[in-house]
């Protein structure tokens, strides 16, 4: 068993959002621990699910990663919403506009594909991740194997083999050296 032991509540982590304080001053010996916003915290208004107003909720409550639900609607457009719509204007959002707010919050994005049909389109979503966030800082989740397959695919052209210690370095077009 691991004590809990005082630690100044600075540097705890890479992607920390700062003003929270534990109990007493102490926190466990566990450095950090990343916490993803699910929903952009829709359980606690229905108003930030899946939306910008979210991703801002997400950010000033200390979370590392907001979590949205992204699905093509009935009329082609990317939307980011939990249930089907047949219409953009149906969704709370669209893709593009979640991802400025995402890109402004500095948060990282935890992008959790949803629809039988999102094989199809996935690479273009993690391209438009790749367009305006930092790619180090992009999960994708999905229960499409053929989604999470071409996923896998891109994500090895666009940054190379996995190294041992889990690290990557993009080798795209854009030669963005950056270590992930």
């Amino acid at each position: 068993m691991v004590a809990d032991v005082p630690v100044p509540l600075i540097n705890l982590g890479r992607f920390r959002r700062g003003g929270l304080d534990s109990p007493a001053g102490t926190v466990s010996s566990v450095v950090h621990v990343l916490v993803s916003a699910h929903r952009c915290g829709g359980a606690v208004d229905p108003a930030y699910d899946n939306s910008p107003e979210g991703v801002r909720y997400a950010a000033s409550i200390g979370a590392d990663y907001v979590e949205f639900d992204v699905r093509r609607a009935g009329d082609g457009t990317l939307v980011c919403s939990h249930e089907p719509v047949d219409r953009a204007d149906q969704a709370r959002t669209t893709l593009d506009e979640l991802l400025a707010a995402v890109a402004e919050s500095g948060l990282g994005a935890h992008v959790d594909l949803k629809g039988a049909d999102c094989a199809e389109w996935a690479v273009d979503v993690a391209r438009r991740c790749a367009d305006v966030l930092d790619e180090t800082l992009v999960v994708y989740t999905t229960g499409n194997n053929g989604a999470a397959a071409d996923l896998a695919r891109w994500t090895g052209l666009s940054c190379g083999p996995v190294a041992p210690n889990m690290s990557r370095r993009c080798s795209t077009a854009r030669s963005c050296g950056r270590a992930t």
